[in-house]
């Protein structure tokens, strides 16, 4: 059995599909684990929603930014973009929404871990799942729109200490999702999408520059299209940029992993 770790796809259907042929995906025993998001920009986000959701038990998908969209416009918080629209058409949309909204924003093994944005640098394993899970609850339950409203609403920054689940759940959700430079005192920036090495703000660091060691597995994610693909000691990054007209990426998760690509040449304009 070999297990692949996939890029943001972002609607990237045809080149998904030159990538599951190039490293011989068999979903008979083999497992796809998606970074986060499927969905937007490209021209076929429901192309590759029906299929990952067809793979059922060979996939596992993570949420990410922009399959948060997606939910938002599914409870009417959000217009739909238009490359989102065609999901709302479809005869499937509310079988396929109720799948992505039980997706985790989590999953790992005993040598690796996956999550779109990366994994708060402050925090252990143990608090990372239970971070993920109140949020997973959160989406998950009849209180999803309650929540997405105020996640949308109150751009919480910081891990504070508090008892109010919506306030702790949206920060989570920023973090898994969103996260790319850190102040030193672990507040998100939002603002900044370059690659580090263009990065001459000494007070903003890239969140897996501040990691603590404290998970052991090797970091799987995605979300960063400028900094591309790239690793370090405890981190890989898999976002090489498809949406752009660059390259679709998938990491064979193994002692020594290996990396193969697809490019995209049907990119759209940043």
């Amino acid at each position: 059995m070999a297990i692949y770790a996939i890029g943001d796809v972002q609607g990237c259907y045809t080149p998904l599909m030159r990538l599951i042929e190039k490293i011989k995906f068999d979903p008979s025993k083999d497992k796809l684990w998606f970074v986060g998001d499927l969905v937007n920009r490209g021209k076929n986000s429901l192309e590759v929603l029906k299929f990952v959701y067809s793979l059922k038990e060979s996939a596992i998908t993570v949420l990410g930014n922009h399959d948060i969209r997606l939910l938002a416009s599914y409870f009417k918080l959000k217009k739909p973009n238009d490359t989102l629209k065609p999901i709302f058409k479809d005869p499937m949309k509310n079988e396929l929404l109720e799948w992505l909204r039980n997706r985790p924003l989590l999953h790992f093994s005993e040598d690796f871990l996956i999550s779109h944005a990366g994994v708060y640098p402050f925090w252990d394993l143990k608090t990372a799942i239970k971070r993920a899970k109140e949020v997973e609850f959160l989406l998950q339950s009849d209180l999803a729109k309650e929540f997405l409203k105020f996640y949308y609403k109150n751009d919480i920054k910081q891990d504070k200490k508090t008892s109010n689940n919506l306030e702790r759940a949206s920060f989570a959700l920023k973090a898994f999702t969103m996260m790319r430079f850190l102040q030193k005192d672990g507040e998100l920036d939002f603002d900044l999408k370059i690659h580090p090495k263009n990065n001459f703000n000494s007070s903003l660091i890239p969140w897996f520059k501040l990691d603590k060691g404290l998970i052991k597995q090797t970091k799987v994610f995605g979300h960063w299209a400028a900094l591309g693909l790239y690793r370090d000691l405890k981190v890989i990054a898999i976002d090489t940029g498809c949406v752009w007209g660059k390259n679709l990426t998938a990491l064979k998760l193994q002692k020594e992993p290996q990396f193969s690509q697809i490019k995209c040449e049907q990119g759209i304009t940043p």
